[in-house]
């Protein structure tokens, strides 16, 4: 099975962008620094898809950038790209593993208005879910979910359900910044007077599965690494490997 994505051409406002990244870059504040994942399961009804299920794939929404000095996050297009090609590579070789057939989202095709706020919802979800159940335990809970996993993107995903004869839909975020050169020798000084290190970047990923027939997440992962750079074919390789940690497929 060959599975292969075009690079996306909607463009993202920088002011997004920059948004994204630093939520990510919060919540991989309180993971471990070497290579980790958090795998979280629905806590509503849910049966494991059974083989050959058709899996909606998403084209994947990568953000890479420079981690200045100041601490702030500056987004690069040519990392972007270079780690969205690689990432996408490794997701397509590694899920032909998997007995289900996979099906690509069509990013370029005429889709629909509530397809596009799908997207963006699933987004907004993902994002609320990493704030509220990974960053820091007790940080930002939500009582409403105490001991409880049921997220949904509600049941207007079955429009893909419909447009694409899928079950579920696997997405996948990824974001990450690397270190400038003034950012490594502010470090150095750090170091060097108060005998404290500055952080020089992170990669951050999620992905869920989506139920295209109820909109619940069935479950989510993170996966987040200073030592990974998904810029190279090894580093992309092992991200998502560790993204796909116990998926139900």
């Amino acid at each position: 099975m060959a599975i292969r994505w075009g690079l996306s051409q909607t463009s993202h406002l920088q002011g997004a962008k920059l948004k994204k990244l630093s939520i990510l870059m919060l919540v991989g504040v309180f993971l471990t620094s070497c290579t980790a994942t958090s795998v979280k399961t629905t806590t509503n009804n849910f049966t494991k898809p059974t083989s050959s299920q058709r899996i909606l794939l998403m084209e994947p929404d990568v953000s890479m950038g420079v981690l200045t000095a100041g601490g702030l996050v500056e987004p690069r297009a040519d990392w972007t790209a270079s780690a969205q090609k690689n990432l996408m590579a490794s997701l397509g070789s590694q899920l032909q593993e998997k007995n289900h057939t996979f099906l690509n989202y069509n990013p370029s095709r005429n889709r629909t208005e509530k397809e596009t706020q799908l997207l963006r919802l699933h987004e907004a979800v993902g994002q609320t879910i990493l704030v509220h159940g990974y960053s820091g335990a007790g940080l930002l809970p939500l009582p409403n979910k105490k001991g409880k996993f049921d997220w949904t993107l509600g049941t207007g995903v079955r429009e893909l359900n419909q447009a694409y004869g899928a079950d579920y839909a696997l997405y996948v975020f990824s974001s990450g910044s690397y270190a400038s050169g003034g950012r490594v020798a502010a470090s150095l000084i750090m170091a060097g007077l108060f005998g404290a290190s500055m952080q020089m970047g992170r990669q951050v990923a999620f992905a869920s599965l989506v139920d295209l027939r109820t909109g619940d997440v069935v479950w989510f992962n993170v996966a987040t690494t200073t030592s990974s750079d998904p810029r190279k074919d090894t580093g992309a390789n092992s991200i998502v490997k560790s993204l796909l940690k116990d998926i139900p497929l």
